[in-house]
C-alpha cells in the first residue's frame, strides 16, 4: 500500500475501504535491548494495535507468543525475554497477576508489571481520584 492509498482511507476517499475511524488510543509494543554496538538505538517499536480507551484485547499475549516464537526459531537463549509492562489499568491488571503467578511458580521464564507512574500521567485520575506516584495495581 502506498502512502497515497494510505492518505486516501485516513481522508475517507477511498473506494475500497471508505473512511476508518481514528482510534483513541494505540497500543504499544516495545522491544528494549540492555546492550548494543554504537549508534543502534536501544530501544524499537514491534507492533502497535489502534483500540478504544483502556480497551480489553489479546495484544499482549500476542506479542509474547511472537516474541517466544522469535526466540525459539533463532535459539535465543528464553532468559533474553524478562518481562513486559502494561499501562496498569484494571483491564491490564488480571494478565500481569498471571503472568506472574506463572513466573513464580516456574512455569515461564518471564513476568510482567505495571507502569507506576501511569497514574502520575493522567490528569483526570489525578484530580477525580486523587491517587499518588507510589504504588501497583497487581
Amino acid at each position: 500500500m502506498t502512502g497515497d492509498q494510505v492518505q486516501e482511507i485516513i481522508d475517507g476517499k477511498s473506494n475500497k475501504y471508505g473512511k476508518i475511524p481514528e482510534a483513541s488510543e494505540e497500543k504499544f509494543a516495545l522491544m528494549v535491548f540492555l546492550d548494543g554496538p554504537p549508534g543502534v538505538p536501544k530501544m524499537e517499536v514491534i507492533a502497535v494495535r489502534p483500540q478504544s480507551n483502556n480497551e480489553a484485547n489479546e495484544f499482549v499475549t500476542s506479542v509474547e507468543d511472537a516474541v517466544s516464537a522469535a526466540m525459539e526459531v533463532t535459539n535465543t537463549h528464553p532468559s533474553s525475554f524478562i518481562s513486559f509492562a502494561v499501562d496498569g489499568v484494571s483491564c491490564e491488571s488480571k494478565h500481569v497477576q498471571f503472568r506472574i503467578c506463572c513466573f513464580l511458580s516456574g512455569k515461564c521464564n518471564f513476568t510482567g508489571t505495571t507502569d507506576t507512574n501511569h497514574n502520575a500521567k493522567s490528569c483526570r485520575y489525578q484530580v477525580i481520584g486523587g491517587g499518588d506516584l507510589v504504588g501497583c495495581t497487581i
